[in-house]
This record gives structure tokens, C-alpha cells and sequence, in this order.
């Protein structure tokens, strides 16, 4: 006959491992993810210059102005947002913060 303790002792140990298997499977990179050289040539290709006389408000990743001296990126889906802004989003997902439209 099995002792209670030994009982717990296997489910704590099961717990354990459980845990640990998820947490490797969460830290695995994700696929989808641009590597990081690749991602300068993304951006340099869609690089405009800044036109007050557009509807160029706020960017929507770090909600600030637009102004003369900004490096602006328009991506594929028309949206617009700061280089450096986008260049931080993209080394994490590979879509467009505003409408979810995949970057190439």
C-alpha cells in the first residue's frame, strides 16, 4: 500500500515538470518573428518623408506628434508610425499594430 505521502510527492513532481515543459514551450521563439538584420531592409523600403498638408496625427504605438525631423514608416496597409516605434513592434510580431495586416 501506498503511503499518502509518496502520493503527493508524485503529484508535486508531475506539477513541477508540467510547469517547466510550459515554460520552454512559452520562451521558444516564435516563427513568425523577422530577424533582426532583415527587419532594417523591411523598414528601409517603406521610409517616406514627413507632409504636414496629410492627415499624419499621432503615432499609434507611442501616441506622440509627428514632426519634420521624424523617420516615418508606411507600411503596406497605408498605416504610419514612427521608425523607431515600428522597428521595436516588429522584433516581437510580424503585423500591423493598428489592423493586424501581416508585414513583409
Amino acid at each position: 500500500m501506498v503511503g499518502i505521502g509518496f502520493v503527493l510527492i508524485i503529484i508535486g513532481a508531475t506539477y513541477i515538470i508540467g510547469t517547466y515543459k510550459l515554460i520552454r514551450i512559452m520562451k521558444r521563439r516564435d516563427p513568425e518573428i523577422i530577424p533582426p538584420g532583415t527587419i532594417n531592409v523591411v523598414l528601409n523600403n517603406k521610409t517616406v518623408h514627413f507632409n504636414p498638408l496629410l492627415n499624419m496625427d499621432v503615432c499609434s504605438i507611442c501616441l506622440s506628434d509627428y514632426d519634420i525631423s521624424s523617420l516615418i514608416i508606411r507600411l503596406d496597409c497605408g498605416h504610419i508610425f514612427h521608425r523607431e516605434c515600428i522597428y521595436k513592434w516588429i522584433r516581437k510580431k510580424r503585423h500591423c499594430p493598428y489592423c493586424r495586416c501581416q508585414i513583409s
